[in-house]
């Protein structure tokens, strides 16, 4: 799980070891990894939607950037709030499951 500042979608430094850990797994995994981006309620619809897109792909950016990921087996979306999530269904989908690997990004 990666943890974002409100309003912000820039990766924090306590973030980047977490990262390297999942870059390193994926070293030639042939797989896609689906990164999710999430948000808080605070906002609009619309501001939030944006928000949790653009965390998705700071989480893409970085593994293709810093970790040499090829950036064709990262799929984002960015869910906002409309997509309950709780530690155990965190801890639940990042497990590798059916060819797949699901990063969840969240706001603190």
């Amino acid at each position: 799980m990666v943890l974002f500042d409100t309003d912000q979608s820039k990766i924090r430094s306590k973030a980047r070891p977490e990262l390297d850990k999942l870059g390193k797994s994926l070293e030639g995994y042939k797989g896609t990894v689906r990164i999710y981006g999430h948000t808080d309620d605070r906002g609009s619809a619309a501001y939030n939607q944006k928000l949790s897109e653009e965390r998705a792909e700071a989480v893409k950016d970085y593994l293709v950037k810093e970790c040499g990921i090829p950036g064709i087996h990262l799929k984002t979306k960015g869910l906002a709030r409309n997509t309950r999530w709780s530690p155990t269904t965190v801890i639940t989908t990042v497990k590798k499951t059916g060819g797949w690997k699901s990063l969840w990004t969240v706001s603190s």
